[in-house]
């Protein structure tokens, strides 16, 4: 089995970001743009079991996972916030400090709609970092049929907050009741998928279901705005599976879906950075796009230069204490 870099898993990273900012971009009510972050969550799962999973029982495992997922996600998501100051400082006034600082250490701070008015995907990173220590601290010592009970567990938990319209993530409570079953479930079923696939899905997946199925059924869903909530769960439990299983099969060894997934998250982290302030100016759709992937590609190239940085920091040996 090959246990290089999944491209085509990437590609539809890539395509879940680019969702994520359309949501973000055109403001619809009943849009379910929203829905790409639950597709992260269950990618996440199913890498992170493939990665990591065998080394989490060694000695000091989980805490070399955490560190590897803290070094990964929080620079990123730091620095993006940073990008964030100066519009909080204008629309927060004297409370702008106190939401930077807090949300900089991601503590959501209701204000102005907005649990994370500093960067408001850090909510996401929040609840990656809360499955992946989940993950550590016993998820992986479950076995299949287990963890199959737990995912069978928290669907009908998912099913209520989704039919109450609490699945989006909105507000305090909605991070704090609804956010960790939100996550869990599709994080639990990628690390399942990982168990019994390992990365060979027992059935075919299209192409053109692979690349077309998530952007098709979000702008379908969302058009129509009467959409009934099962809707919502339904791309959870059945079509991110099966995006999985066609990522498998499909752009294997593409360099192209391989800089789509690397600008990704990138984008995920800046995008807000650029929207707020030209939604602030009433600029057009066009340059809200145009201006988010110009800062989510420069962000990329920043971070390499950031990240290679840090892998010859870790190589070199450490410079002796002062006298």
């Amino acid at each position: 089995m090959d246990r290089g870099r999944l491209t085509g898993l990437d590609g539809l990273r890539g395509i879940a970001a680019v969702a994520v900012l359309l949501h973000h971009v055109f403001v619809v009510p009943g849009s379910k743009g929203y829905l790409a972050v639950d597709f992260f969550f269950m990618l996440s799962g199913y890498v992170m079991a493939r990665t990591y999973e065998a080394r989490m029982a060694l000695p000091e495992g989980a805490a070399n996972f955490m560190r590897e997922r803290v070094r990964r996600l929080y620079p990123v998501i730091f620095f993006a916030s940073l990008l964030c100051m100066p519009w909080t400082i204008w629309h927060a006034g004297d409370n702008a400090w106190w939401i930077i600082l807090l949300n900089l250490l991601l503590i959501p701070t209701p204000a102005l709609g907005q649990i994370y008015m500093l960067n408001p995907p850090a909510w996401s990173i929040l609840l990656e970092l809360f499955a992946n220590l989940v993950h550590a601290l016993g998820l992986h010592r479950l076995g299949r049929a287990a963890l199959a009970g737990l995912v069978a567990a928290l669907l009908p938990l998912l099913a209520w907050f989704t039919a109450q319209g609490q699945s989006d993530t909105r507000s305090l409570y909605e991070l704090l009741a609804a956010g960790p079953v939100r996550v869990l479930l599709p994080y639990g079923i990628g690390v399942l998928l990982y168990r019994l696939w390992r990365d060979m899905p027992p059935f075919k997946v299209p192409a053109m279901v692979t690349w077309g199925a998530m952007p098709v059924w979000l702008l379908a869903t969302t058009l129509l705005a009467a959409s009934p909530w099962w809707a919502a769960l339904l791309f959870v439990v059945l079509l991110c599976p099966l995006l999985i299983a066609g990522g498998l099969q499909h752009g294997k060894g593409s360099k192209a879906l391989a800089l789509i997934g690397e600008m990704s998250f990138p984008l995920y982290a800046v995008h807000a950075a650029v929207l707020l302030p030209m939604k602030d100016y009433q600029l057009g759709w066009l340059p809200q796009i145009a201006g988010s992937l110009a800062a989510g590609l420069a962000f990329m190239l920043a971070l390499r230069r950031f990240n290679a940085w840090q892998r010859r920091r870790v190589r070199l040996p450490s410079a002796p204490l002062a006298a």
